[in-house]
């Protein structure tokens, strides 16, 4: 198994959508379901159902893996906050200090296991200036929008947005297995950075250039080499999931009868085809496990069929990528 790493580095401000379904709410990260769903669209585009296929088989088949979109900021790689309940054994009581971890939300690749430390108290983690630099790197805004199809007077709203930093958006992992993959995939993902990705592209956001692959295997900086430590770790106290992830019945009973610490996330939402329905239609919901949750026991997931009767099937990417987490 290999690892690359995409860098998308957004030209525009970014609306990703919540599971609360307004749009003055936001985020700033993609979910690896909302890629993969994303890079199919672009496929059937791109290659029609040939490519789709091509592409949705090695997904299906651990050929492909696909992180979520995590924060960079120039060779500082972001990495979820480990959901551990470990007791953190603090020289001060401090209530800014204990509010400043609970505000961690992401923290830098090489530091994650200095964090890991500190939670047992033998190490310091200067929480504090991580979580001023992190705010650095995005930031939020409200766009006053106006609706004109349909209505007799115009009808403002507003929809929420990031703006990354210069130097800053998001990367993504792809593990694989064959060499001539990361090719075809980067012709897709740049083909994807000139459509947009997330909502309100037609309005101008969600556009980004895509670097030069990088290569795990020809790392060049601490933080690609903080990664590939941690996606090369074989055994591990628990195996922490950089996308959203869901086992398979066969796999749950087993992976829960150990201790796991994980956050639920409700994945739903319309479909994107126009060859599906009539009308829109939503997907089925899907409960999955967010980023960030850890686990004794590793998994493969799936890619569940969501479709609600229509013309087609419709994906929802559930399979993780783990770091080892060693505590």
């Amino acid at each position: 198994m290999a690892y690359a790493v995409f860098k998308w580095n957004f030209n525009t401000a970014v609306h990703f959508g919540t599971n609360k379904g307004q749009l003055a709410q936001t985020t700033f990260v993609l979910k690896s379901d909302t890629i993969f769903s994303a890079l199919c669209h672009e496929c059937l585009k791109l290659g029609g159902i040939d490519l789709l296929d091509k592409f949705y088989h090695q997904c299906a088949q651990n050929e492909i893996g696909l992180s979520d979109g995590l924060p960079f900021c120039q060779e500082t790689y972001y990495l979820p906050k480990p959901i551990i309940p470990v007791d953190r054994q603090e020289k001060e009581h401090s209530s800014v200090l204990k509010k400043n971890f609970k505000n961690l939300k992401y923290l830098s690749a090489e530091r994650f296991e200095d964090y890991l430390q500190s939670l047992k108290g033998n190490s310091d983690f200067d929480v504090q200036s991580e979580n001023e630099a992190f705010k650095k790197i995005v930031s939020a805004d409200n766009r006053v929008m106006a609706a004109v199809k349909g209505q007799e007077e115009t009808q403002p709203f507003y929809v929420g947005t990031y703006q990354f930093a210069a130097g800053a958006g998001l990367y993504m992992i792809v593990y694989y297995q064959k060499e001539d993959t990361i090719a075809w995939l980067e012709t897709i993902m740049n083909s994807l950075g000139l459509s947009g990705i997330g909502g309100e592209k037609s309005s101008g956001l969600g556009h980004f250039t895509v670097d030069d692959v990088i290569f795990l295997d020809d790392v060049y900086s601490e933080g690609l080499e903080a990664l590939k430590k941690l996606l090369s770790v074989q055994q591990a106290d628990y195996y922490m999931t950089l996308s959203c992830c869901l086992p398979t019945e066969q796999e749950l009973p087993k992976v829960l009868s150990q201790p796991a610490h994980y956050s639920l996330l409700k994945r739903s939402g319309f479909v994107a085809s126009y060859d599906y329905a009539s009308q829109p239609m939503k997907k089925k919901t899907l409960y999955v496990f967010d980023s960030g949750s850890c686990f004794k026991q590793k998994f493969c997931g799936d890619i569940y069929d969501i479709a609600r009767g229509g013309k087609h099937k419709v994906y929802r990417y559930a399979k993780p990528m783990f770091i080892g987490v060693k505590i």
